[in-house]
C-alpha cells in the first residue's frame, strides 16, 4: 500500500510538473521582426543659415550697408582719407536649423579696381573678417564684422575697389541624442 501511494504521489508530481512546462510552451511563443530597417536621407531644407535681417546692421562711420535679403548683404566704404583709417560693418547671421550646428567660413574674393576693372593689388585697402563665433549652435546667432583699412594715402585722385566676401555655412551632425 506504501508503494501505491508513493508512486500515485510521484505520478501526481510529475502530473504538475507535465502541466507546468506544457503551459510555459504553450504561453512563451516567440514571434520574430525579420528584415527590420531604417533610412533617412538628408535634406537642405533641415539646414537653414541666413543673416538675421530682423537685427539692424552695425554700421560704423563712411560705411553704408545693409541686407538685400537673407542671403546677400550690401556694404561700402567711403570717406577715408588717411593711412590707418578704417571702416567696419557689423552683421546678425542666425541658424534656423532644427537640429544641426553650422560652422562657419569666410573669405574675401579678389579686389577688383572700381575705375579700371583690373585686379588690384591691395596696394591701398586691406579688407579682414571676424566671427563673433565660428560654430553655430541650431537656433542660435552669431555676427560677423567686415573691415576695410587703408593702407596707403592716394595723392593724385580718388581710388576704389570692389570684392566680394563670401560666407560658407557648414551643417554639424548633432551628437545622438542632442
Amino acid at each position: 500500500m506504501k508503494k501505491k501511494r508513493t508512486l500515485t504521489v510521484v505520478a501526481a508530481v510529475l502530473a504538475v510538473l507535465m502541466l507546468g512546462v506544457g503551459y510555459a510552451a504553450v504561453a512563451n511563443d516567440l514571434l520574430y521582426i525579420t528584415d527590420a530597417s531604417a533610412s533617412a536621407s538628408p535634406s537642405d531644407a533641415n539646414f537653414v543659415v541666413q543673416f538675421d535681417e530682423d537685427t539692424d546692421v552695425v554700421a560704423g562711420n563712411n560705411v553704408t550697408a545693409d541686407y538685400t535679403d537673407a542671403t546677400n548683404a550690401t556694404f561700402a566704404v567711403s570717406g577715408l582719407t588717411a593711412k590707418g583709417q578704417t571702416a567696419s560693418a557689423t552683421y546678425a547671421i542666425e541658424n534656423l536649423s532644427p537640429d544641426l550646428s553650422a560652422n562657419l567660413t569666410a573669405t574675401i574674393g579678389t579686389m577688383t579696381n572700381g575705375e579700371s576693372g583690373t585686379e588690384d593689388d591691395k596696394t591701398y585697402f586691406n579688407v579682414t573678417y571676424s566671427f563673433g563665433s565660428t560654430t553655430v549652435e541650431a537656433g542660435g546667432s552669431t555676427t560677423l564684422t567686415v573691415t576695410v583699412t587703408m593702407l596707403k594715402t592716394p595723392v593724385a585722385e580718388d581710388v576704389s575697389v570692389t570684392f566680394p566676401v563670401t560666407i560658407t555655412a557648414s551643417a554639424e551632425q548633432p551628437t545622438a541624442g542632442a
